[in-house]
């Protein structure tokens, strides 16, 4: 645990409840993941980290019943968001009750959380990729990609390939998580800072996720290249989604395959504005806008 909190006459905890990008259990990302991680600084987090997803599931709840019994924690601050990144509640919660009060709202955060609008993409396209979004980018619990040997790979969704366009400012050049993605720009790619990055994937020890993707020169380059794995797929027939990032999912941009497959849903509403794909190899495609009800 962190001196300076140690030796405070109390500690307040404050985070989010989310799903967890590394592994799955009754406690994953909230107030019990910051007495470790959080008070236990980065000589903390790179020493829990070291038991792998498997020990993370198990350890975090075993130290941070240890820092709640040991520690000097006053009060705990629950914050659970909905799929449109707004803060739905606000608990405070005694010490003795952060394992059960988080199990209950990790519940409800987990029927509340964003989902891309099918199940099967053959292209996926990401504006903004960065630290303030998620620990690794994009919400891997979004694009169905967890890449941790041996954790099993979400069923859901399936996307062929995954394009990233620009790496955020606010991460700094911290580009842990772009070994999910298959292509990035040359934009994303001088953005990073090689130092800040591989200095966070040896901290957690998921050296897949440090993994460098192709990279191409433009967007349209991009897009070509992530077609590709279709097969001989036309660009037109081609399911293609492109979101600004993992967190706004409330608007969207969608290929015409993809919007005729959805424009009978009820919790849609097509805007009409239309955005054209840069493709060249391929017949041309175009974007139209969407955004849930």
């Amino acid at each position: 645990m962190d001196k300076l909190a140690y030796e405070a006459d109390g500690t307040i905890v404050i985070n989010r409840v989310k799903v967890h990008t590394a592994f799955h259990g009754p406690i994953e990302s909230g107030l019990m993941k910051m007495c470790v991680i959080g008070l236990g600084n980065h000589q903390g987090a790179r020493e829990i980290h070291r038991y792998g997803a498997q020990g993370l599931r198990e350890r975090i709840p075993l130290t941070a019943r240890q820092i709640l019994k040991h520690g000097n924690i006053l009060l705990g601050i629950a914050i659970t968001e909905n799929a449109y990144e707004e803060t739905a509640r606000l608990k405070a919660v005694r010490p003795e009750h952060f394992e059960s009060e988080e199990a209950e709202l990790l519940t409800w955060v987990r029927t509340h959380m964003p989902k891309l609008p099918l199940e099967q993409l053959d292209v996926l396209l990401i504006e903004e990729f960065g630290k303030h979004i998620s620990g690794t980018g994009m919400d891997v619990n979004i694009i169905g990609r967890l890449k941790i040997p041996p954790e099993p790979e979400p069923k859901a969704p399936s996307i062929t390939s995954i394009v990233l366009l620009d790496l955020s400012d606010a991460s700094h050049g911290n580009a842990n998580g772009m070994g999910l993605a298959d292509v990035i720009t040359r934009q994303f790619f001088e953005k990073i800072d090689f130092q800040a990055t591989y200095e966070n994937i040896r901290t957690t020890g998921f050296l897949e996720r440090g993994k460098m993707p192709v990279i191409d020169e433009t967007e349209q380059q991009a897009l070509e290249c992530a077609l590709q794995p279709c097969g001989l797929l036309p660009a037109q027939k081609a399911k293609i989604v492109k979101i600004q990032n993992t967190l706004t999912l409330g608007e969207l941009w969608v290929s015409q395959t993809v919007l005729h497959e959805l424009r009978k849903k009820d919790f849609i509403e097509i805007t009409g504005e239309i955005q054209e794909l840069p493709t060249e190899g391929r017949a041309k495609n175009n974007l139209t806008k969407m955004a849930f009800l």
